[in-house]
């Protein structure tokens, strides 16, 4: 058999091409490409394989890169995970013409096939933040609310109830649930139906001395508001604000003494809503005693268990004895007050005529820092403070004005016009006398001001002002008027 050019392979004999593989397809390693020799060796045998990696270019989707050679999804991208431009979702497409690959959490696995983009081990399906924080898992204690997003960073509802965080009283409730007018009255993400919030409508009352628990919502009961303390808002859900049993439209105390309501027959005989011989109702239940109502009582008494009210006190009667100390208290504290704000209008008065009578800046400093130390000790309010500072301020300019005027007066220096020129003596002839000796007149005592105030002008005379501000001038050698 020398002409058998295939000896080893008893089903092929030739090989037109010569390289290596048998024309006969129905023989064993047929060659895909009988007439063109080639070296691919996977899918057909003898053809052309550019890359060399066994692929013949028929079918090597990446002809000229040996790592590649097969894309399933046709994105581009190869699927040989081991190879170069490798496919992380090999079977989904997510080439150039999708999210190019795009792997958030970085695992490898292209987010097209992903179903856990950021890898914190809630499903996309279910995540809230599906493109969240990555390298962290959620658990109950980094998620509370199982949603994918990290409570301390991403989630600003921790307990997904419906509450942002920042108004959220229970971040973290007991129990999921989502806020409504139902479940949660007062709307701070607490439930109202288990132990976690004593207060439903938030007024500072805890549930259990409300009367009105589920009322009015998100308001603090105080005394302007709720006057008895419970938990029911005057103007809007409270009949009887002071609680003594009778309703506000009957009472002449609304706002009176309460929770007395148990006592009404024995406290209050005549039903009006005000507690006999405690409230006033000239002054609308205040609670507060009213010393004038006391003296009414007193000019207006009658018999009472035929006895005088001075009868009463000359009997030692206690109820009696008690009213006197009463309206005696209230007139000594109603003096002790107009002593008090007799004392502050005259240390008010004394801050104001340290301003007004003060003669220079030193004064004046001395004054503002008496009127700062008041303030500070609130010894006077904010307006009267700025009135005052006002004041010193005006009084300050003031002082420089005539300050500055004296300073210019002293600067003005000597008169710039000369004296007036004396004429020379006219000569005359005259007969030769022999002359008479002069007698001799006693030395006159001439003014002479200090060297070191005289001023020479221009013209060479001396002058010199004197504490009046008149100017002196020096002429023959003695002191004269100028000006």
């Amino acid at each position: 058999d020398t002409e058998d050019e295939l000896p080893d392979n008893p089903s092929q004999w030739e090989d037109s091409d010569s390289d290596g593989y048998g024309d006969n397809p129905n023989g064993t390693d047929p060659d895909g490409c009988p007439t063109q020799a080639g070296t691919s060796y996977i899918d057909v045998n003898g053809c052309s394989d550019y890359d060399s990696d066994g692929w013949s270019g028929l079918s090597d989707v990446f002809p000229f890169d040996p790592t590649q050679w097969m894309d399933t999804d046709n994105d581009g991208y190869g699927d040989n995970a081991s190879g170069d431009y490798a496919d992380n979702c090999p079977s989904v497409a997510n080439g150039v013409d999708e999210d190019n690959q795009a792997d958030y959490d970085l695992d490898g696995d292209g987010d097209a096939c992903d179903d856990d983009d950021d890898g914190d081990g809630t499903l996309d399906i279910s995540d809230m933040c599906p493109s969240g924080i990555t390298e962290w898992t959620s658990t109950s204690v980094t998620d509370f609310d199982q949603d994918g997003c990290l409570d301390n960073t991403e989630d600003d509802d921790d307990d997904n109830d419906g509450v942002p965080d920042n108004a959220d009283l229970c971040q973290k409730s007991n129990e999921l649930f989502n806020s409504s007018s139902l479940n949660d009255h007062d709307a701070d993400g607490c439930l109202d139906t288990n132990e976690e919030d004593s207060d439903d409508d938030n007024d500072g009352v805890t549930d259990i001395k409300d009367m009105c628990p589920k009322g009015e919502a998100n308001w603090v009961s105080t005394l302007s508001a709720d006057w008895d303390g419970d938990g029911c808002k005057d103007d809007v859900e409270d009949s009887d604000d002071d609680n003594d049993g009778l309703d506000d439209d009957l009472d002449s105390c609304p706002t009176g003494l309460s929770q007395w309501d148990d006592q009404r027959e024995e406290l209050d005989l005549d039903m009006d809503g005000c507690l006999d011989g405690r409230e006033s109702p000239l002054q609308q239940g205040s609670g507060v005693v009213d010393e004038q109502y006391y003296l009414d009582l007193i000019a207006n008494q009658t018999q009472v268990e035929e006895k005088t009210f001075v009868e009463q006190l000359a009997a030692g009667d206690l109820d009696a004895i008690g009213l006197v100390f009463t309206i005696l208290f209230a007139l000594v504290s109603i003096s002790g007050t107009l002593l008090i704000r007799a004392r502050k209008t005259a240390f008010l008065r004394g801050l104001e005529r340290s301003i007004m009578t003060a003669v220079d800046l030193e004064d004046l400093d001395q004054a503002k820092k008496e009127i700062r130390r008041a303030a500070k000790n609130d010894q006077i309010s904010t307006n009267r403070y700025e009135l005052m500072m006002d004041d010193l301020n005006d009084r300050r300019e003031t002082l420089l004005q005539e300050k500055n005027s004296a300073q210019k007066n002293r600067s003005k220096g000597p008169p710039k016009k000369s004296p007036p020129k004396r004429a020379p003596p006219k000569v005359t002839a005259e007969p030769v006398l022999e002359p008479e000796p002069e007698p001799v007149q006693a030395e006159e005592d001439y003014f002479t001001p200090p060297d070191d105030q005289i001023t020479t002008g221009d013209d060479g005379y001396r002058y010199w002002e004197d504490p009046d501000g008149q100017w002196w001038i020096e002429m023959d050698g003695e002191w004269t008027q100028w000006g």
